[in-house]
């Protein structure tokens, strides 16, 4: 399956794990809170931090990390190890785009080791917000033509007495219409009902478009963020399951 949307939701992150950071000014425990402005700050511009999972975990095939003052600069390595002393690399990325990500083949390990560098950072130190690790939904085909994206602002206008008009301030933001006209019975009922149950319109995910574009169009497309609106699933036809309208705003 080349290209195909990809919803990252069950962060192993967020369960029973331990997280060592190697610099820390503020607690790398932040990267679990949903919310990106809450950050693991470091006292440079080179860490490292490692994630067990207590036990080794199958489910492990991607990564993202959001809430960032990464440069153009920044390399970003994933390393995956059996005992915590011997590591292997797995995957990386580099850049500074709102969200960065990277995928992988299916992979049991305990511990994760995320290696973040980014030696010229004028901030003198790094931060992250939200870093996922797990597993995604990949359906088997991808989202219809005629997806929808527009920019969505939260801004509020009021009248003064004096009939002026006066407006906040507030960052406009994404916001993608889908729709997939053509899943499996299982991708339906078991996948996308479990991602209704678990995450409803409350819960943040990450969310890739198209997955395997390595240019600016996979990285505008790569968001984080929650569903404004929920799908529904339907049957049209023996066999053939449809999931739509998904309306997914990214958060700033």
């Amino acid at each position: 399956m080349a290209n195909n949307l990809r919803l990252l939701w069950y962060n192993l992150i967020d369960l029973n794990v331990t997280l060592t950071a190697s610099s820390a000014t503020t607690s790398a425990t932040n990267i679990a809170h949903e919310h990106k402005g809450k950050v693991w700050r470091t006292s440079g511009t080179s860490a490292t931090l490692i994630v067990d999972l207590q036990a080794p975990d199958n489910s492990v095939r991607c990564f993202a990390l959001t809430g960032h003052n990464f440069t153009a600069n920044a390399v970003i390595q994933l390393a995956h190890s059996t005992d915590n002393v011997t590591y292997t690399d797995i995957a990386g990325t580099n850049g500074n785009a709102m969200v960065l990500a990277g995928f992988f083949t299916l992979t049991s390990s305990r511990y994760w080791r995320f290696t973040l560098t980014d030696t010229n950072n004028p901030d003198g130190y790094l931060e992250v917000g939200r870093i996922f690790l797990g597993d995604y939904i990949e359906p088997s085909n991808n989202i219809d033509v005629g997806y929808v994206i527009e920019l969505a602002s939260h801004a509020r206008t009021k009248i003064t007495r004096g009939l002026q008009r006066i407006t906040d301030e507030a960052e406009e933001r994404l916001r993608v219409t889908l729709r997939l006209s053509s899943l499996t019975e299982s991708e339906a009922l078991l996948q996308f009902i479990a991602l209704l149950l678990n995450i409803g319109s409350k819960d943040y995910v990450f969310l890739s478009i198209f997955p395997e574009y390595s240019d600016s169009l996979g990285e505008i497309l790569t968001l984080y963020g929650r569903f404004v609106q929920l799908p529904s699933i339907r049957n049209p036809a023996i066999g053939i399951y449809a999931v739509g309208d998904f309306v997914f705003e990214e958060s700033i």
